[in-house]
C-alpha cells in the first residue's frame, strides 16, 4: 500500500515526505501569487527549484530559461533562501502569438533551509538559464564525530 502511495522508494522517510510537501505548497502558494495579484509581492510564475543538501552545504538549482543574469536578485535571510527576477517577453509588435506556455514577468521563489547557511560564504554559478547556488552550512549545522573512550 504505501509503495502507491510513496513510488517505488524501499523507506518510509516521513520527514522528508513532509519537506516535500512543504515545497510542493509553496510553489502552489508562489504561483497562486502570482494568478491572484499582489498580496505581499506580485510574481507571475515561480520556477522549479531543486534543494539538495551534503554534509557540508546546501545546494540549489534553478530553472530559469531566458532570463539575464542582471534579471536575478538572490538572498537568503531568517534561514530563508530567496529568489528573484524578470523574464521578458520576447514578443514583437510585428509578430502574432499562435500559442505561449512559457510564462513571462516577474517571479519570486521562497525555500526555507533545513540548516542554518553562512550567506557570506554563498557562491552562485549561472550557465544557460541554469542558477546553481552553494550555501555552506554554518559550523554549529554540521554534524560532528564523537570521540568514545574505551574503558571507564
Amino acid at each position: 500500500m504505501l509503495n502507491k502511495v510513496f513510488g517505488n522508494r524501499h523507506e518510509w522517510d516521513l520527514s522528508g515526505r513532509i519537506r516535500d510537501l512543504e515545497e510542493d505548497m509553496s510553489r502552489l502558494l508562489n504561483a497562486a501569487v502570482g494568478q491572484m495579484g499582489e498580496v505581499t509581492k506580485k510574481a507571475d510564475w515561480a520556477p522549479a527549484v531543486d534543494l539538495v543538501e551534503s554534509t557540508d552545504a546546501l545546494q540549489a538549482t534553478a530553472d530559469l530559461p531566458g532570463v539575464k543574469q542582471e534579471d536575478l536578485e538572490i538572498w537568503v535571510k531568517d534561514n530563508i533562501l530567496t529568489i528573484e527576477g524578470i523574464r521578458e517577453d520576447l514578443d514583437t509588435p510585428k509578430s502574432t502569438t499562435e500559442r505561449k506556455e512559457r510564462p513571462v514577468g516577474t517571479f519570486h521563489r521562497s525555500l526555507k533551509l533545513s540548516a542554518p547557511v553562512d550567506a557570506d560564504k554563498a557562491k552562485a554559478f549561472f550557465s544557460d538559464g541554469v542558477l546553481t547556488l552553494t550555501l555552506p552550512k554554518m559550523e554549529e549545522a554540521k554534524p560532528r564525530k564523537i570521540q568514545i573512550d574505551i574503558g571507564h
